[in-house]
Protein backbone atom coordinates (compact mmCIF):
# COMPACT_ATOMS: atom_id res chain seq x y z
CA UNK A 1 0.00 0.00 0.00
CA UNK A 2 2.75 2.19 0.60
CA UNK A 3 4.88 1.86 -2.86
CA UNK A 4 1.01 2.07 -4.25
CA UNK A 5 0.77 5.58 -2.62
CA UNK A 6 4.21 6.78 -3.32
CA UNK A 7 3.13 5.37 -6.93
CA UNK A 8 -0.02 7.94 -7.00
CA UNK A 9 1.89 10.49 -5.21
CA UNK A 10 4.73 10.84 -7.60
CA UNK A 11 2.37 9.92 -11.16
CA UNK A 12 1.19 13.61 -11.67
CA UNK A 13 -2.31 13.44 -11.34
CA UNK A 14 -3.70 16.45 -9.18
CA UNK A 15 -3.00 15.90 -5.22
CA UNK A 16 -6.35 16.35 -3.74
CA UNK A 17 -7.42 13.43 -6.54
CA UNK A 18 -4.29 11.54 -5.33
CA UNK A 19 -5.52 11.70 -1.58
CA UNK A 20 -8.63 10.65 -2.51
CA UNK A 21 -7.33 7.53 -4.14
CA UNK A 22 -4.90 7.07 -0.87
CA UNK A 23 -8.04 7.04 1.02
CA UNK A 24 -10.22 5.01 -0.72
CA UNK A 25 -7.38 2.39 -0.42
CA UNK A 26 -6.32 2.82 3.23
CA UNK A 27 -10.43 2.09 3.57
CA UNK A 28 -10.45 -0.95 1.92
CA UNK A 29 -7.69 -2.28 3.26
CA UNK A 30 -8.49 -1.43 6.82
CA UNK A 31 -11.96 -2.22 6.53
CA UNK A 32 -12.61 -1.62 9.95
CA UNK A 33 -12.16 2.08 9.01
CA UNK A 34 -15.39 3.65 9.52
CA UNK A 35 -14.67 7.47 8.34
CA UNK A 36 -11.20 8.59 7.11
CA UNK A 37 -10.26 12.07 6.09
CA UNK A 38 -6.76 14.22 5.24
CA UNK A 39 -6.57 17.44 7.13
CA UNK A 40 -3.92 19.79 5.16
CA UNK A 41 -2.69 22.71 6.94
CA UNK A 42 -1.37 26.03 5.67
CA UNK A 43 2.14 25.89 6.01
CA UNK A 44 2.98 29.58 7.17
CA UNK A 45 -0.48 29.51 10.17
CA UNK A 46 -0.64 25.73 10.65
CA UNK A 47 -4.66 26.37 10.22
CA UNK A 48 -6.69 23.96 8.30
CA UNK A 49 -7.16 24.74 4.60
CA UNK A 50 -8.35 21.92 3.30
CA UNK A 51 -10.12 18.70 4.02
CA UNK A 52 -9.70 15.57 1.61
CA UNK A 53 -13.02 12.75 2.95
CA UNK A 54 -12.76 9.19 2.28
CA UNK A 55 -15.27 6.81 0.22
CA UNK A 56 -17.32 6.15 3.66
CA UNK A 57 -18.15 9.80 4.67
CA UNK A 58 -21.44 11.23 4.32
CA UNK A 59 -21.29 14.16 2.46
CA UNK A 60 -23.94 15.43 3.53
CA UNK A 61 -23.33 16.21 7.30
CA UNK A 62 -23.43 19.67 8.64
CA UNK A 63 -20.51 19.08 11.62
CA UNK A 64 -17.26 17.71 10.87
CA UNK A 65 -16.71 14.19 9.97
CA UNK A 66 -13.73 13.74 12.32
CA UNK A 67 -13.43 14.68 15.88
CA UNK A 68 -12.02 18.37 15.92
CA UNK A 69 -10.69 17.66 19.61
CA UNK A 70 -7.89 14.72 18.26
CA UNK A 71 -7.56 16.65 15.01
CA UNK A 72 -6.35 19.55 17.34
CA UNK A 73 -4.46 17.91 19.89
CA UNK A 74 -2.07 16.05 17.06
CA UNK A 75 -1.51 19.49 15.36
CA UNK A 76 -0.63 21.21 18.53
CA UNK A 77 1.63 18.43 19.77
CA UNK A 78 2.43 16.75 16.42
CA UNK A 79 2.44 13.16 17.65
CA UNK A 80 -0.39 11.04 16.80
CA UNK A 81 -3.39 9.94 18.84
CA UNK A 82 -4.52 6.62 18.89
CA UNK A 83 -7.62 5.52 21.33
CA UNK A 84 -8.35 1.54 21.22
CA UNK A 85 -11.89 1.82 23.24
CA UNK A 86 -12.99 5.09 23.93
CA UNK A 87 -15.09 3.75 26.62
CA UNK A 88 -12.34 2.88 28.94
CA UNK A 89 -10.79 5.92 28.22
CA UNK A 90 -11.64 9.16 30.49
CA UNK A 91 -10.46 12.84 29.44
CA UNK A 92 -12.03 15.28 27.27
CA UNK A 93 -10.90 13.91 23.97
CA UNK A 94 -12.98 10.30 25.09
CA UNK A 95 -15.54 12.17 26.55
CA UNK A 96 -16.18 14.06 22.65
CA UNK A 97 -15.43 10.92 21.02
CA UNK A 98 -18.40 9.27 23.35
CA UNK A 99 -20.94 12.06 22.12
CA UNK A 100 -19.65 11.16 18.27
CA UNK A 101 -20.40 7.59 19.18
CA UNK A 102 -16.55 6.91 18.03
CA UNK A 103 -15.37 3.58 19.02
CA UNK A 104 -12.02 3.89 18.25
CA UNK A 105 -9.72 6.85 16.31
CA UNK A 106 -5.93 6.41 14.84
CA UNK A 107 -4.82 10.47 13.86
CA UNK A 108 -1.68 10.92 12.80
CA UNK A 109 0.56 13.96 11.62
CA UNK A 110 1.87 14.76 8.65
CA UNK A 111 5.38 15.32 8.76
CA UNK A 112 8.62 16.27 6.27
CA UNK A 113 11.57 18.10 7.78
CA UNK A 114 10.16 18.94 10.70
CA UNK A 115 7.08 20.99 9.06
CA UNK A 116 3.47 20.05 9.79
CA UNK A 117 1.61 19.78 6.45
CA UNK A 118 -1.51 17.93 8.10
CA UNK A 119 -2.90 14.62 9.63
CA UNK A 120 -4.71 11.59 8.92
CA UNK A 121 -7.62 10.44 10.50
CA UNK A 122 -9.32 6.99 10.94
CA UNK A 123 -12.34 6.31 13.58
CA UNK A 124 -14.29 3.36 13.48
CA UNK A 125 -17.92 3.49 15.08
CA UNK A 126 -18.87 0.04 14.38
CA UNK A 127 -16.26 -1.66 17.17
CA UNK A 128 -13.64 -0.82 19.89
CA UNK A 129 -9.78 -1.80 19.48
CA UNK A 130 -10.21 -1.08 15.38
CA UNK A 131 -6.14 0.05 15.12
CA UNK A 132 -3.30 -1.88 16.10
CA UNK A 133 0.68 -0.71 16.31
CA UNK A 134 1.30 -2.04 12.85
CA UNK A 135 -1.42 0.39 11.68
CA UNK A 136 -0.13 3.39 13.57
CA UNK A 137 3.07 2.49 11.93
CA UNK A 138 1.86 2.44 8.50
CA UNK A 139 -0.20 5.94 8.89
CA UNK A 140 3.21 7.38 10.47
CA UNK A 141 5.26 6.76 6.90
CA UNK A 142 1.93 7.50 5.13
CA UNK A 143 2.02 10.47 6.46
CA UNK A 144 5.75 11.19 5.75
CA UNK A 145 5.15 10.37 2.56
CA UNK A 146 2.35 12.85 1.80
CA UNK A 147 4.32 15.72 3.39
CA UNK A 148 6.98 15.12 1.31
CA UNK A 149 4.64 14.78 -1.78
CA UNK A 150 2.68 18.03 -0.61
CA UNK A 151 6.20 19.91 0.35
CA UNK A 152 7.27 19.39 -3.26
CA UNK A 153 4.27 20.62 -4.85
CA UNK A 154 4.29 24.00 -2.93
CA UNK A 155 7.62 24.06 -4.29
CA UNK A 156 6.88 23.62 -8.12
CA UNK A 157 4.20 26.17 -7.31
CA UNK A 158 6.51 28.77 -5.48
CA UNK A 159 8.93 28.22 -8.64
CA UNK A 160 6.52 28.68 -11.14
CA UNK A 161 5.16 31.50 -9.78
CA UNK A 162 8.61 33.20 -9.67
CA UNK A 163 9.47 32.23 -12.95
CA UNK A 164 6.71 33.95 -14.24
CA UNK A 165 6.46 37.22 -11.99
CA UNK A 166 10.42 37.30 -13.86
CA UNK A 167 8.81 37.39 -17.33
CA UNK A 168 7.93 40.56 -19.12
CA UNK A 169 4.60 41.34 -19.97
CA UNK A 170 4.11 41.19 -23.81
CA UNK A 171 2.24 43.86 -25.49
Amino acid sequence: MLQDASDLLISGIPIHEALEKILQSVSEELNRVDRAAILLTDPQTGQIEETVLGPRVPRHEKSAPYSTKVVERVLSVKRPVMISNTKTEEGDIADTLKVLKVQCVLCCPMIFASRLAGVIYLDSVRRPYGFREDDLAFLMELGQQIALALEKARFVSDISRAAESLVPDEE
